[in-house]
């Protein structure tokens, strides 16, 4: 039998980008429930990377107009200028207040689930954060600019994805275990660091986190 050279991953990012990988991994020598919690944690640090990165960059002047095709109109500019007199960074996209950048940046996080069951290695995320009503129920140009992920950015989180798989898989302790039939079989084992953390962006983990912590409001 030849030699498997390596694991191959395919992510895609809907209406964006897809990309498929051969990597130099041992993702291959975990069970596949693990497996697929693996390819959960890592999609979950590539959003991470990318929310950190690049989305207060919905928010600078340069990136804005210049990647995401931000442009406002007159109107609206008289009147971030005007707000700009007891707010200086209103003249910046998609701030006034600047109300809306602080919810987006404080609450924006990765919501992860298995597709298929916990074996499936197939695994999705979501991107959730707060946002004005009048911009969350309605088109706004900065609901538009805020949802845009570009080309680049998705060429950018398909790398750091191949990049998380990797690394994680180099933390793996490996070992021979010996089968029933006598043969032995390379087995790997999740580093300490990385399997305290799996399950942690899991939308089933989530939702018992609020349930619980409502409870303890109720309680309260």
């Amino acid at each position: 039998m030849p030699t498997v050279s390596g694991d191959e991953i395919t992510i895609s990012i809907v209406g964006v980008i897809t990309r498929r990988f051969l990597l130099a991994s041992r993702l291959r020598y975990l069970p596949p429930k693990e497996r697929t919690q693996v390819l959960e944690l890592c999609l979950a640090r590539a959003w991470e990377w990318w929310i950190a990165t690049y989305l207060p960059l919905r928010f600078n002047a340069g990136y804005a107009r210049r990647e995401l095709g931000y442009q406002i109109k007159e109107k609206t500019r008289r009147i971030k200028a005007q707000a700009a007199q007891t707010n200086p960074d209103a003249i910046l996209p998609n701030v006034r207040s600047g109300e809306t950048r602080l919810d987006v940046l404080a609450s924006t996080r990765v919501i992860t689930k298995a597709v298929g069951g916990a074996r499936s290695a197939q695994v999705k995320a979501n991107i959730t954060m707060r946002l004005p009503g009048y911009i969350a129920q309605a088109y706004s140009l900065t609901g538009n600019i805020l949802a845009k992920i570009t080309i680049a950015e998705g060429e950018k989180i398909c790398a750091r994805f191949a990049e998380e798989v990797v690394a994680i898989s180099q933390r793996f302790a490996m070992a021979a275990v010996e089968t029933r039939d006598g043969q032995f079989e390379n087995r790997a084992t999740i580093g300490a660091y990385d399997a305290g953390q799996l399950g942690r962006t899991n939308r089933a983990t989530i939702t018992a986190q609020r349930a619980s912590m409502a409870q303890e409001a109720r309680g309260a």
